[in-house]
């Protein structure tokens, strides 16, 4: 059966600066909403869980493994797990939502290198 939620229901967090998420577990998974202010940066981290970002509002490089990747509304990127990555927003800012499978049972900042 389908259940409904929203990002009010989920956990709203800054773990740096100048960037807010909110967190909604469901299933066997988790997304994540993303907003950055312009020019911050989430540091470079890895986790168990593979991850696909999904831009919704303005850009950002993203570092991943040993290469960069420049993002924009629309764009859609997998990371896979134990993948080294970190975002760092455009001069606009940038929103987007992280799906992450399976559900996500440690906190980000846990992962930080």
């Amino acid at each position: 059966m389908a259940e409904l939620t929203c990002w009010e229901k989920g956990i709203t967090k800054n773990p740096v600066q100048g960037i807010t998420t909110e967190r909604v577990d469901q299933g066997n998974m988790t997304m994540v909403k993303y907003s950055f202010e312009p020019n911050k940066t989430f540091p470079l981290h890895r986790h168990p869980e593979e991850q696909v970002v999904v831009v919704l509002k303005g850009s950002c490089t993203m570092r991943a493994g040993d290469k960069s990747y420049e993002l924009k509304v629309g764009d859609i990127a997998f990371n896979p797990s134990m993948e080294s990555h970190g975002i760092t927003s455009g001069s606009e800012g940038v929103v987007f939502v992280n799906l992450i499978t399976p559900l996500r049972t440690q906190d980000l900042i846990e992962y930080l290198e």
